[in-house]
């Protein structure tokens, strides 16, 4: 398959995907976090066919690496920014953020229970 046309059937898979993102999120029943998933996957996929339409080479480019996505990996996912071992790194660098700031509010709980506990045997 031709650059173009490739890039061409990836904007209608873009444009369809978009309008079912617009049309979930406009729903009454849908909730607040998979309407923030949807304001984002919708942010994604406005900026992949605008690259497509604006700067066509940058499509299918890792936004971290520079190396190119494998077109299976756009085919799957078309608003793909990233290859899959920088979408790793990334989301196993989020998962590490979380558990330390987890881990942080554990720690501060425990102090704070501590203290009450401290506080209440002194009464």
């Amino acid at each position: 398959m031709a650059k173009a046309d490739f890039l061409e059937a990836q904007k209608l898979k873009l444009n369809s995907r978009l309008q079912e993102a617009e049309r979930l999120i406009r729903s009454e029943a849908t909730v607040e976090s998979l309407r923030q998933s949807k304001t984002l996957q919708i942010r994604r996929i406005k900026t992949a066919i605008q690259t497509i339409e604006k700067t066509p080479r940058a499509y299918g480019y890792c936004a971290r690496c520079e190396e190119p996505v494998p077109r299976k990996r756009l085919i799957a996912i078309p608003e793909a920014t990233h290859c899959l071992e920088c979408q790793e790194r990334m989301e196993v660098s989020i998962k590490d953020r979380l558990n330390f700031a987890e881990a942080a509010v554990s720690a501060a709980l425990s102090i704070e229970v501590l203290e009450e506990a401290r506080v209440a045997t002194e009464c």
